[in-house]
């Protein structure tokens, strides 16, 4: 009933007659170096309950068969080459409670009818080339206490359905195309913990003070506040730089500081002690245009205080910069 060959160093292609062990309960192929598609025989497992092929070098698509596993409760094909989009037959593992497809290439939209995974408590789309919105059907799933969707190429509002998901303790949308201010409803959120949201395009926290509030509880809490002028001109481009400030503040031994930039730009940050002496200056990296980018500031040796750090931007045919205040606390 168990077959688990995890963590050993097997290569090659996984054996399609492994679809002829039809008692078998649980199957753990992962962290191997197996390649090839995921065998469609293994639909025809109907006993299986837990799978794992993760951390391999499978390619392919995830076969639409594996929506016949109706007693799976722990699917795990994360950080492989999959490709191709999500089967909506997926929708059909009722008494799936855990789904972790993250790390791969999937294409096209999150099927809305994974909003019928009624038991989920765990769903790790992140790191994948999704495109579209977030299915507003998504709020369905009452159970869920982590939702990746990271580091993808989604767009599009928040859907404000999502804050009924209040169990939910991770939340993870960075990296990726969302747009606009973040739903009110999501201060009603009070399981959350984790929250990252930086590096979209113009995604940002509405400034009340009960969300604010809210934001700020949270063990970590990533993700620009939205400016004053943020609702105008939604989509277009800045025409000055603006500098947003750092989040989160105090912080250790990361923050990210966010700002407006009219253009692509060589981004640096100079960091300052309170005499004025320069005790760090970060590589120039390359930020696009676009409301609310960020870049990341770890600081590694200094000690606990305040630090002045400076922006620049290197912008075609000028450079500008500004300065704010951060805390560091060890």
């Amino acid at each position: 009933k168990y077959l688990n060959l995890n963590g050993n160093n097997l290569t090659g292609s996984i054996p399609s007659e492994l679809g002829n062990l039809t008692s078998l309960v649980t199957l753990n192929l992962g962290s191997n170096v197996l390649t090839g598609a995921i065998p469609g025989t293994f639909g025809g497992l109907a006993s299986l309950e837990h799978v794992s092929l993760s951390d391999n070098d499978l390619s392919g698509s995830i076969p639409s068969a594996l929506g016949n596993l109706t007693k799976l409760v722990n699917l795990n094909l994360g950080h492989n080459a999959l490709s191709g989009p999500i089967p909506t037959s997926l929708g059909n593992l009722s008494e799936l409670q855990a789904l972790s497809i993250g790390g791969n290439a999937l294409t096209d939209s999150i099927p809305g009818a994974l909003g019928d995974l009624s038991k989920l408590t765990r769903l790790d789309l992140g790191d994948n080339k999704l495109t579209g919105t977030i299915p507003g059907d998504l709020w369905q799933l009452s159970e869920l206490t982590m939702l990746g969707l990271q580091l993808n190429d989604l767009g599009g509002a928040i859907p404000g359905e999502l804050s009924r998901l209040t169990k939910l303790e991770w939340f993870l949308i960075d990296r990726s195309k969302f747009t606009g201010e973040l739903p009110p409803g999501m201060s009603q959120m009070s399981n959350l913990d984790v929250f990252h949201f930086y590096d979209n395009d113009g995604l940002c926290a509405p400034l009340d003070s009960d969300f604010q509030d809210w934001l700020q509880g949270l063990t970590d809490a990533q993700g620009p506040n939205c400016s004053a002028t943020s609702s105008e001109g939604e989509g277009e481009l800045p025409e000055t730089f603006a500098l947003h400030g750092n989040y989160p503040n105090p912080f250790n031994p990361t923050t990210r500081i966010a700002f407006d930039l009219p253009q692509a730009a060589l981004v640096s940050v100079e960091l300052f002690d309170v005499t004025g002496r320069l005790v760090h200056a970060s590589t120039p990296q390359r930020v696009g245009a676009g409301r609310n980018q960020s870049v990341a500031l770890t600081i590694g040796r200094l000690g606990s205080g305040s630090y002045l750090y400076r922006v620049i931007a290197e912008l075609e045919g000028s450079t500008v910069s500004d300065a704010g205040v951060l805390v560091l606390l060890r």
